[in-house]
């Protein structure tokens, strides 16, 4: 069992914000459904009268559950106590900078839960306190298996622009695909490196904190190769290192006296491949080229990595 619980809030009384629900519905779209339409995360979306004692019986509700992973979705305003350094998320009734839910709460939350995989993500300005307060108040840590994305650093704003988060926006297009690997599987560390890189130095810049021995998959999106292309390495390649020799009996195109069905089979996977990045020419610029001519094709640090994973049988 996979669920998300996505906030989303506008409706403060003196401080009224316009992109945060559009973002929560835009995250729970995301999340629901994988892109082939395959159900994901079990999505609960909260966007109105989302009061302090409403949000904390959520929270409770929501890390006091079993479940196999659990992802955790905030956007609003957040606040920030100079004296402390603690910071909070807000509700649409707080009265100050420090009235609503202190970011360690969800930590302490997530340390009672029972489940595998814990995702936090952030968009609220003063976000980056959770990691903050997870490394120094009061010795605490990240519980083991929770992964933590915030907006901004615990001193910085989170930008809204044109009905959205800048951060939130970002984030989506990464669950989107454009941070998926050549197996179409987006992780938070992708999803941070995609986030970080398009951010400059001078946008408020998010942070990225993790305790796991392994990530979890936030969504499945159409990918570069099957795990059928991937599972075929070992046998084209005995070892990481091998140069597999071509001919031009691999190329569909070098006519009906070089014909031969297997190898034109196997050229496309190694075509795939190469379009993925796990594979290179070996004495060609192009792979059709090494084909004509009797050149070699090798794996690449990327396929090496494949390649290990495929022998190991973990694909």
């Amino acid at each position: 069992m996979r669920r998300a619980l996505i906030i989303g809030i506008d409706d403060y009384p003196n401080r009224p914000l316009f992109g945060c629900i559009n973002d929560a519905v835009s995250i729970h779209n995301l999340l629901a459904r994988n892109e082939d339409g395959s159900p994901n995360f079990d999505c609960r979306l909260l966007t109105d009268n989302v009061t302090c004692s409403r949000l904390r019986h959520e929270l409770d509700r929501f890390f006091g559950t079993q479940a196999d992973a659990v992802l955790l979705y905030f956007a609003g305003h957040g606040g920030y106590s100079g004296n402390t350094g603690a910071g909070h998320l807000l509700a649409r009734d707080s009265s100050g900078q420090d009235d609503g839910i202190p970011t360690l709460e969800i930590i302490e939350r997530a340390t009672r839960g029972t489940f595998h995989d814990a995702t936090v993500i952030l968009d609220c300005c003063f976000s980056g306190t959770l990691g903050k307060s997870a490394l120094f108040a009061n010795a605490a840590l990240l519980p083991a298996g929770m992964s933590v994305l915030t907006a901004c650093r615990h001193d910085e704003g989170a930008v809204e622009s044109d009905g959205s988060g800048l951060f939130t926006s970002l984030v989506c297009d990464a669950l989107a695909g454009s941070a998926a690997d050549v197996r179409g599987h987006v992780t938070l560390p992708s999803v941070y490196s995609l986030v970080d890189q398009i951010l400059s130095a001078w946008e408020q810049r998010p942070q990225f904190l993790a305790n796991v021995s392994r990530f979890c998959v936030l969504r499945r999106c159409r990918g570069l190769l099957s795990d059928d292309d991937l599972r075929v390495l070992p046998t084209l390649f005995p070892g990481p290192d091998y140069e597999h020799p071509l001919d031009p009996s691999y190329e569909p195109e070098a006519g009906a006296e070089h014909e031969h069905p297997e190898h034109e089979n196997i050229f496309a996977i190694m075509q795939r491949l190469r379009d993925g990045g796990l594979l290179k020419p070996v004495g060609a610029t192009h792979l059709y080229h090494a084909a004509m001519d009797s050149q070699r094709c090798a794996l690449t640090p990327l396929g090496r990595y494949y390649w290990a994973l495929a022998r190991a049988q973990r694909v």
